[in-house]
């Protein structure tokens, strides 16, 4: 072999030298990127698992709250109030919770609340009076439909719900996204009630019910609205929501049906379970009380 032989072979080498020491130092910080990801993803579930369960926290704590008040069948929530209002608190570690209660028998349920109840909201709410109308024959229609399969199914006596969810509100022909999202925090399937009790109503529903829309006051829901359209409520099923936030930003919102009464083993039992939407307020945490 000369030495120009010689020469080549020993370029080659180098190349084949560095392009190896290349590749595994490409190799190399490959791997630590994907670990410093597995890291911050890891670090990230971590985090919204622990947001889920203060959020579940929150859920026991207004559970509590209303067994604490519950006396002769009927449940009180006494720090939270019962109209759906956001009550916050901290729980250390820079974890705040914002709770709220609604009692459903302040909604119109759309089940066994009176159909010309239900129209008045219905066209309280949308701008279309057409689809409107046609939501409320729907109704009508599927409430007619459950009360003759529940009669046949249990020889007489109907026990098979409309509807199960609200969440199924927005499967009804003619109800669209904005009037859903309009309707949603209005209606129940869990009352069991022919109207709806104004002391514990969300405002917007006392709004959609007024004559043209002017907001009305409780007490004057209550001596000027239908005498069919009030019936007090019997305390027994709430919507609670809790919104878990860490003071990174990481939140959860849970949503839970619950129903409270002396008859149940442990005095309550969750009727549903939802993943709730964000509403609390993120900069409201350093002046909560605790817990």
């Amino acid at each position: 072999m000369d030495r120009a032989e010689s020469r080549r072979d020993s370029g080659f080498a180098l190349l084949v030298v560095i392009w190896a020491t290349g590749i595994l130092g490409l190799l190399f910080m490959t791997y630590i990127a994907a670990a410093r990801y597995r890291a911050i993803e890891a670090a990230s579930l971590s985090q919204h698992a622990r947001a889920e369960a203060m959020a579940n926290i929150g859920i026991k704590i207004a559970i509590l709250d209303l067994l604490s008040g519950s006396s002769q069948g009927r449940a009180r929530s006494g720090r939270f109030g019962a109209d759906g209002t956001q009550v916050g608190c901290t729980l250390g570690d820079g974890w705040t919770v914002a709770i709220s209660v609604a009692d459903e028998g302040g909604k119109v349920d759309l089940n066994t609340a009176n159909m010309e109840l239900v129209d008045a909201l219905i066209r309280g709410v949308s701008a279309d009076g057409e689809a409107a109308a046609l939501i409320v024959r729907n109704i009508k229609g599927l409430r007619e439909l459950s009360q003759d399969t529940g009669s046949t199914a249990s020889g007489g006596s109907s026990s098979v719900r409309a509807l199960k969810s609200v969440f199924e509100l927005d499967q009804i022909p003619g109800v669209g996204r904005d009037l859903f999202r309009a309707l949603l925090p209005l209606v129940t399937v869990n009352s069991g009630s022919t109207g709806f009790d104004p002391a514990v109503a969300p405002q917007q529903l006392l709004v959609a019910l007024a004559p043209g829309g002017a907001a009305l006051s409780r007490e004057v829901a209550r001596r000027d609205l239908p005498a069919l359209y009030i019936t007090e409520t019997a305390g027994r099923a709430f919507l609670i929501g809790s919104e878990a936030l860490a003071g990174t930003g990481v939140r959860f919102a849970r949503d839970a049906v619950v129903e409270i009464s002396q008859d149940l083993p442990t005095g309550y039992r969750i009727r549903e379970w939802r993943e709730g939407l964000p509403r609390s307020d993120a900069d409201a945490g350093g002046r909560l009380p605790p817990c």
